[in-house]
Formats: structure tokens, C-alpha cells, sequence
């Protein structure tokens, strides 16, 4: 099982070769173990955010789906009037949606997001870029979760 699991990650497993010896098995290097010719890692299929979404600090987030794995959308709790703006795309080596988030010029950063088992909640994480004109940098990093409305 760890040679396929190893082979999964590395493309090519290099294990401990061991040796008895009277303490006990002994590791005296590596060996490698390729991979089939017919080997294809699994890829999973970005979960399904479209729709309505609603969480603290975020309000309403409004998700429609786009092309290439790509969902852009609104939310309603910002700073100022201007509406929340958010675009995210999926990313298979992470198995998270990665993107940004926008209150127009004022603020904006960066944000990470996964869909729960299930399908009724996201949790991620965003930060806030140190150009921003309100609150710069702040928070540097922060907890988000919203639940499916």
C-alpha cells in the first residue's frame, strides 16, 4: 500500500531497502519502483458552488459557474458601497478553489476555499493585501465559512 500511495505522490516510489541484521532490520539505501506504463493519477472533479452562500464578515455570496473550473461571483458585507466581488478556480493539485476577493479599489487579497463533504458548507481561508487603502494587511490570514442557503 505505501508503494502505491508513494508512487501516486513521486511518480516513482523509493523506498528503504532493508537488511536483517541480528539488532534488528537495518536501512542501506533506496530502491526505486516505476510505474506502470498505464498509470494515470486520479483526478477529482471540482465540486459544485454555484449558488447562494452566506457567512459572517462575507453576508449573501452569490457563486455562478464559468468556464475552465472557474466561478466568479458577489458578496454583500464590505466596507463601503461597493459590492463584494469575488473570482476563484479550481485547482486538482491543491483540491481547493484559489482566487481573489474585491471591494472595489478600497480592498481586496487573496482567498482559499473547499466545499465540506456533503456539499452545504465551504471553509477556506483569505488574506488582505498590504496595498489595500482600508486596513491594509489586515488580517493577514483569516477563517472563513459559509453555509449553503
Amino acid at each position: 500500500m505505501c508503494r502505491i500511495l508513494l508512487a501516486a505522490i513521486l511518480g516513482s516510489c523509493l523506498l528503504p531497502a532493508l537488511a536483517q541484521t541480528a539488532e534488528g532490520p537495518r536501512v542501506f539505501g533506496t530502491t526505486a519502483y516505476p510505474l506502470p506504463d498505464d498509470y494515470r493519477p486520479r483526478i477529482l472533479p471540482a465540486p459544485d458552488l454555484a449558488g447562494t452562500w452566506s457567512g459572517s464578515n462575507w453576508g449573501q455570496v452569490e457563486l455562478i459557474p464559468g468556464e475552465d473550473e472557474t466561478y466568479t461571483g458577489t458578496y454583500s458585507d464590505t466596507y463601503g458601497k461597493d459590492t463584494g466581488r469575488l473570482r476563484v478556480r479550481w485547482s486538482a493539485q491543491t483540491r481547493r478553489f484559489e482566487g481573489t476577493w474585491s471591494e472595489g479599489a478600497y480592498r481586496h487579497g487573496r482567498v482559499s476555499i473547499r466545499v465540506l463533504s456533503g456539499g452545504k458548507a465551504i471553509r477556506g481561508a483569505y488574506t488582505t493585501d498590504l496595498s489595500c487603502e482600508i486596513r491594509p494587511g489586515i488580517p493577514a490570514l483569516a477563517d472563513l465559512e459559509w453555509k449553503r442557503n
